[in-house]
């Protein structure tokens, strides 16, 4: 592809992108809501975990609590668990 082309495609793509842009935004804000719903009904800072792209479970927002030997340990729960 050419530099010219390039620039074409990029004109022409771009709109899209901005398009996807803003549902993305709405999408995290949205999100965040979640979460801090979430919160407020278990009393713990919970969010979601991603795996390429995919959420695929809840965890705790302390990472340290992540870890086996911690004494308020909070194991990452899988969406496999979530969708019974």
């Amino acid at each position: 592809m050419t530099k010219k082309e390039y620039q074409k495609w990029i004109k022409r793509l771009k709109k899209y992108w901005k398009m996807m842009e803003k549902e993305y935004e709405r999408f995290l804000m949205k999100e965040k809501q979640i979460e801090e719903l979430m919160e407020k009904e278990t009393g713990e800072q919970l969010e979601f975990f991603y795996v390429d792209g995919m959420a695929v479970g809840i965890g705790h927002k302390d990472w340290g609590r992540h870890n086996r030997k911690h004494p308020k340990y909070f194991p990452l729960i899988h969406d496999s668990d979530l969708s019974k």
